[in-house]
């Protein structure tokens, strides 16, 4: 029965990051210029270069100005994230497949676990490209939400990987 039970909640665990995940990239298709001229600003260190301008010569050099390329990586996220979103949602129908017998438990759990790792690379990539182009001095609200799904990813890893059986 518990490990029936431990299934059952990772199952809830997955398809809640694949809802979280869902919602994002509905909106990343659906209204791109939302977060796609955000990419910009950063790539561009705008707010940087406003709110500090005596210490932006330090970074100046990081600048990336060319729209096609913030638009290309822009597109390169979206694609990225609505992986994590469909192995997530493949690995918690898997997970609740696993717990009737009607697929095996460690291809379930492997779905699952792939697609919380690529949840999880999305928010420390932005973690880490974030940091070179320094948008935790004028973007810190996106840092704090970036480092939040972070560790739910890597939560959700940790508990995916937990034996059921």
């Amino acid at each position: 029965m518990f490990e029936s039970m431990v299934l059952l909640a990772q199952s809830f665990a997955t398809a809640f990051l694949a809802g979280w995940m869902f919602t994002g990239v509905k909106d990343n298709w659906l209204l791109p210029r939302l977060n796609g001229d955000i990419v910009g600003m950063i790539l561009r260190i705008d707010k940087f270069a406003e709110m500090y301008p005596d210490e932006f010569h330090h970074v100046a050099h990081r600048r990336v100005a060319a729209e096609w390329f913030h638009r290309a990586i822009f597109r390169f996220i979206v694609l990225w994230e609505t992986l994590a979103c469909v192995l997530l949602a493949l690995g918690a129908f898997a997970l609740f497949a696993a717990l009737f017998g009607a697929i095996s438990l460690d291809l379930a759990q492997s779905l699952a676990l792939l697609g919380a790792l690529v949840f999880t690379s999305v928010w420390a990539g932005f973690l880490i490209f974030g940091n070179h182009w320094v948008y935790w001095y004028c973007h810190e609200w996106g840092q704090n939400s970036h480092f939040q799904l972070l560790l739910w990813g890597l939560g959700t890893m940790v508990f995916l990987a937990l034996p059921t059986g």
